[in-house]
């Protein structure tokens, strides 16, 4: 007995002990070394039934098998680790099979060997995912296991190519080596075995049992399943007071996972088993029972694959478990710790939790607050909303003391600062759904909660304008009795003030916060959008004069107007809702105050601020005054022209010479510019030298410095404004506006009559000519509306070249039309932007977002019944397809494109998207062989995207496209008359870039071993005899070898348009990550798709067909056996399988919500072998194999 002891190795034990809690530690994969020498060791003992007596053998056992092999089966790493280590992993892994196999033939029940036996019979384990396609080597046979084989592949339960030989060859190792004998005999020990030992015995084989001959798994344990079904039905009650009761709800969960496969009629039985239990734990007048039964339950709810969940309410109904449950819980003695037990054991869940708390005194209830209120710290955001819902629930059927602190608690969490829109939302909800109830002593908490509400608008804190809108609904709850807290609100609070000044204040912020650039949903208080909140001010305002029996005075009036309609900050959204506010609330002013309005505001209404909306307004005052009772407006906004026609073309000159001789009121100075600047100090004299030096010093940011002229200028008046320009033309374009709008609204306010302006830009900083002859030009159209006087452009003599841009641009708008447009030629294509209504474009193909409602619905309007229905039928047919092409219909164009397209708020990916977009669109022209197309402005309309970026965009990636291509494409931007800021960003943008030579090639060299082709051949047959061929088979036969019968023929792919386009990728990608990311990978397909692929690339359109685990995109493999389960066998059983060069960039991992590739990334990767990519030229198909 002692040699026995003796026996275990310990150096190698304490050797292995040391090491294997590191993260880097040596893999143990050989016999010689530690953990072989120990399994070895520890077998030897095992055998002779000692194995228990060695300590350092038991803690082995116990501790350190548990912990080694988790990291040999179950870590990440192992997908990097080395065939030879892969091997060695196996054979460690049998000489485990070994030891348990030996240790079960003794008692007690290894329970954490057992435990580490599921863990390597377990086929989703790394380990065995690694190998699921290792092949089953038949060195056990039915004669060698004496016809106790378990495992083998037609076994298998499965449908699927993955073999899991390596699983089934251990399972029948533990077979051969008595394991399974052994392990029969524990079940038949004399001695009663316990819940843990039980499940112990069973749990190895359930995630496996798919893997093994039910029949014999079911004739060997047939007598232990019903010894531990008597054990189960046998259970004490002084069994259900234990804390270890929670073992029998896990071995009850191990026979239900068994059973569904060997034993299916049991499951029945297990069901009242396990309704049972819990049934008779609530019964026990302990409290430990209980909250285990609790505890069950709601897993149970949470889990309903266990029981139905239709079976589980049934049962829960019938037998009125949650009573029974809470059966004297709530009494006195359930103090604030028995409270935050029940909360703990629940984390929150509301099923059970708000059965009790209506149960609960205002006491228990406080106590359950608090510990809501706690586990706000660490509990996820899902938690907190349930948490939230359970108060709401608790607050309906509450006392009113407890409601006063429910809600009181709501409120407080609304003020903490950073809430989300949705948190904040779902607080309110359940604050909301307390004040509605229908009880006359609620009536003072909706008066409490409203002024509290009006008191946040006016501090102007937190959720200032989403709180107008919770004082808007809770004044609605009770609309037919709140006649004096509308009383309370008008005169105590002042509402209909503050509310107004919160409009203007929001306004001017969000003027000051985007500079100018204001959308309709940018976040107000980061929770409601502007639009939302102009809206719900308007609505409150509105409802308080009528409930009132108010009218609103002259000077809220006036107000009203100027900040909704006439203000610059005003946007169409802003000027749509207050044109109907004042139409809907025309009763609410009195007759007196309407005159006024109409004669000071209304009549005098800029018509460049009218629409739908503003005429009816108009038409509506001016009949109610008596005044102008005739007058209709025409409401067309298509263009500048209507504005223009009041002969403003004879107000504006152009010649050259000399500036400081000019005779305006004023002239324009740079006060950047200084040649310009020096002259007129020079020609001005001491005093207008002086002068400006003294303003300059003053006041050196003024945007206006205004001198007196003196000496020998013969202007009036100098405008010294500052100007430098901007090397983002669109930001430059805008800056040249505002030195022309800043100094004519100045000439204005002096009542000038005339102004002079040089050409800024034009001399050291060598602006584009054409682009500052534009803005220029068009600006002072546009102010000319505002401030009709005569305008000069006053040009150097020996800039002739100037001159003549400049009397172009003037030609060209003088002689538009109501369709204004720009043209310009890049290499053998033209890109022209109009305005104008996209449906009338007599092209061949126009574009449409089959996301964008509007647009959408404008060109189904126009194209005709039928063509709806076309499209429906097409949508339905290919709803995962990034283009759908539909005929025009009514349309004078050829056909429709409408493309699947959403914006983005990131500014990265929504460029991307762009760039996405319009290669695409390209990509079917050619496919279709059209010659022309017309896209609208995408993403300025319904998605309020920035225009700068999409019009930078659209227009650079145009110009790439032609170039690239260098094909005879006409490209038009059709932006719609409403969006003629727009408009101007397309020309500013096209013009930035004339004279540039877009017609340069991209620098490429075709392969060496590309042939020379005639006509539009595409496909080359590889031989079979070259080096080439050989390759190519080579590389494919490492994961294919076994899995096809013969390769047909391998195709050469020479599409040179595409390859070029690769290229061009391939030099993108190594000029930004400065190192190669090109990588040979395979894509297998139908015979069908690879057609469709050879022409026109690969195509996103298809992203989806074989799922999106990784990212809605075109999947590529390492692998060629991963990639031939994705080809589809043609009548011939000919399959096909791309080789192709892949620019993978910089990648990450993928999961199915990827649209795009995440920010900063190229593509997106499962960690091992799979890639996805997200632009269609990011790869190039270099080879076709067909083989079977």
């Amino acid at each position: 007995m002692n040699n026995d002891l003796n026996l275990f190795t310990i150096s190698a034990f304490l050797n292995l002990e040391t090491k294997v809690y590191g993260e880097n530690w040596t893999i143990p994969y050989k016999r010689e070394e530690p953990l072989g020498e120990c399994l070895l060791s520890a077998t030897k003992l095992a055998l002779v039934g000692t194995a228990d007596q060695n300590e350092s053998c038991k803690k082995f056992m116990e501790v350190l098998i548990p912990e080694v092999f988790r990291k040999l089966h179950c870590s990440f790493h192992v997908n990097h680790w080395s065939k030879e280590v892969q091997l060695g992993i196996f054979e460690m892994t049998k000489l485990l099979i070994d030891l348990i196999a030996a240790r079960l033939s003794y008692k007690p029940v290894p329970v954490q060997l057992l435990a580490t036996l599921a863990v390597i019979f377990d086929p989703n384990s790394v380990f065995h995912q690694k190998h699921e396609n290792q092949w089953f080597q038949h060195s056990f046979s039915d004669e060698q296991l004496d016809g106790r084989l378990l495992s083998c592949l037609s076994s298998l339960l499965i449908t699927s190519s993955d073999t899991h030989g390596w699983l089934c060859q251990i399972i029948n190792r533990f077979v051969l080596q008595n394991g399974i004998r052994n392990l029969k005999r524990q079940f038949g020990n004399p001695q009663s075995l316990t819940a843990l030992e039980y499940n112990a015995l069973l749990a190895p084989f359930v995630k496996c049992i798919n893997y093994i001959m039910k029949e014999k798994y079911e004739l060997i344990f047939n007598k232990a399943i019903n010894r531990v079904f008597d054990y189960i039905e046998n259970l004490k009650e002084k069994d259900f007071q234990t804390e270890s009761i929670h073992i029998v709800f896990e071995l009850l969960s191990t026979l239900q996972k068994l059973c569904s496969v060997v034993w299916p009629h049991c499951l029945k039985h297990i069901e009242n088993l396990h309704l049972n239990h819990i049934l008779q734990m609530i019964a026990q007048t302990n409290f430990n029972a209980k909250m285990n039964s609790m505890t069950e339950l709601a897993k149970l709810i949470e889990n309903n694959v266990l029981i139905p969940h239709d079976v589980l309410t049934a049962y829960i109904i019938e037998n009125s478990i949650l009573w029974k449950a809470l059966e004297g819980f709530v009494a006195p003695h359930f103090s604030k710790a028995d409270v935050e037990k029940l909360w703990k054991i629940q984390h929150g869940s509301s099923s059970l939790i708000s059965v009790a708390a209506a149960k609960f005194d205002s006491e228990q209830l406080n106590n359950l607050i608090d510990c809501i209120d706690e586990s706000w710290k660490t509990q996820t955001m899902p938690m907190h909303i349930e948490s939230i819902v359970l108060l709401g629930k608790i607050g309906l059927t509450c006392e009113k003391q407890s409601a006063v602190r429910i809600l009181q608690f709501l409120w407080d969490a609304t003020l903490t600062i950073c809430l989300s829109p949705a948190m904040l939302d779902c607080f309110l909800r359940s604050h909301y759904q307390i004040l509605s109830i229908e009880r006359p002593e609620y009536e003072e908490f909706r008066h409490d909660y409203s002024l509290k509400c009006i008191e946040l608008v006016q501090r102007k804190e937190v959720w200032h304008a989403r709180s107008v809108q919770y004082l808007n609904e809770i004044l609605r709850l009770d609309s037919t009795n709140n006649q004096k807290l509308i009383t309370v609100l008008v005169y105590k609070y002042n509402i209909i003030d503050v509310l107004i000044e919160n409009l203007s204040n929001i306004q001017q912020d969000m003027w000051n916060n985007t500079q100018g650039i204001v959308m309709p949903d940018t976040l107000v208080d980061g929770h409601l959008t502007l639009q939302q909140s102009t809206k719900t001010h308007l609505e409150l305002l509105s409802f308080v004069l009528k409930r009132g029996n108010l009218y609103l005075v002259l000077k809220c009036i006036e107000k009203l107007w100027d900040i909704l309609i006439t203000n610059e900050r005003a946007n169409t959204c802003d000027r749509e809702f207050g044109f109907s506010w004042f139409i809907d609330c025309m009763e609410d002013i009195s007759h007196e105050t309407q005159l006024t309005l109409f004669n000071q505001r209304i009549s005098k209404l800029n018509p460049i601020y009218l629409c739908p909306k503003g005429n009816a307004c108009f038409k509506l005052y001016s009949e109610r005054c008596n005044e102008l009772r005739d007058l209709v407006l025409d409401s067309s906004t298509k263009s500048l022209q209507p504005i223009i026609s009041r002969d403003l073309n004879a107000l504006v000159r152009i010649y050259q010479g000399d500036l400081t001789a000019e005779q305006s009121d004023a002239i324009v100075v740079c006060s950047l510019s200084k040649t310009l600047h020096e002259s007129v100090l020079k020609i001005g004299g001491d005093l207008i030298k002086n002068s400006f030096a003294t303003e300059y010093k003053n006041n050196p940011t003024a945007p206006i410095i205004a001198i007196a002229a003196s000496g020998q200028l013969a202007a009036k008046t100098v405008y010294f404004l500052p100007w430098k320009p901007n090397i983002d033309n669109i930001k430059c374009c805008e800056s040249i506006r505002k030195f022309v709008s800043n100094a004519m609204e100045k000439a204005a306010s002096e009542n000038y009559k005339s102004i002079a302006f040089p050409v800024v830009g034009s001399g050291r900083y060598k602006c584009s000519i054409s682009l500052v002859a534009w803005t220029l030009v068009d600006e002072v159209y546009r102010q000319l509306v505002k401030y009709p006087m005569s305008v000069s452009f006053v040009i150097l003599p020996n800039r002739t070249d100037i001159y003549n841009e400049f009397q172009k641009q003037i030609n060209l708008i003088q002689q538009s039309s109501e369709i204004q447009s720009l043209l310009v030629i890049i290499g053998k294509g033209t890109i022209e932007v109009q305005i104008g209504d996209i449906t009338t474009q007599k092209i061949d193909v126009i574009i449409g977002n089959s996301s964008s409602d509007i647009l959408k619905k404008e060109i189904m309007n126009a194209a005709g019944n039928d063509i709806e229905i076309a499209y429906a039928k097409e949508y339905e047919n290919n709803q995962k397809s990034l283009l759908l092409s539909i005929p025009s219909g009514k349309l004078p164009c050829k056909q429709i494109f409408f493309i699947k397209w959403n914006p983005n708020k990131n500014e990265d990916v929504l460029r991307q998207s762009i760039v996405d977009f319009i290669w695409n669109v390209i990509q079917h022209v050619i496919l279709y062989k059209f010659t022309s197309i017309a896209f609208p402005a995408i993403g300025c309309g319904q998605y309020r995207c920035p225009t700068n970026i999409v019009v930078k965009t659209m227009v650079k990636e145009i110009k790439h496209q032609l170039a690239m291509r260098d094909i005879p494409l006409t490209v038009k931007f059709v932006i719609q008359p409403k969006q003629q800021t727009i408009f101007n960003q397309f020309c500013n943008q096209i013009l930035s870039s004339r004279g540039v030579d877009f017609r340069t090639s991209i620098d490429y060299q075709l392969p060496s071993t590309w042939e020379q082709s005639m006509g539009n051949k595409l496909r080359f047959v590889v031989s079979s005899n070259s080096a080439e061929y050989k390759s190519i088979t080579a590389d494919f036969n490492q994961t294919m070898n076994g899995k096809y019968t013969q390769i047909i023929q391998i195709d050469r792919i020479q599409n040179e348009r595409w390859y070029v386009q690769y290229v061009a990728h391939y030099k993108e990608f190594q000029q930004r990550l400065n190192r190669d990311t090109e990588k040979c990978l395979y894509h297998g397909c139908s015979q069908q798709i690879a057609e469709s692929i050879i022409e026109n690339c690969f195509n996103r359109s298809f992203a989806g067909a074989n799922g999106i685990l990784y990212g809605a995109g075109v999947y590529f493999s390492s692998r060629a056996a991963y990639s031939h389960t994705f080809s589809r066998p043609n009548s011939n059983a000919e399959r096909c399988m791309f080789v192709a060069r892949v620019l993978i960039g910089k990648t990450t991992q993928g999961d199915t919500s990827i649209k795009s590739p995440p920010v900063g990334f190229d593509s997106t990767t499962d960690g091992t072998h799979i890639f996805v990519i997200y632009h269609d030229a990011q790869a190039f198909a270099e080879y076709l194999i067909t083989y079977k």
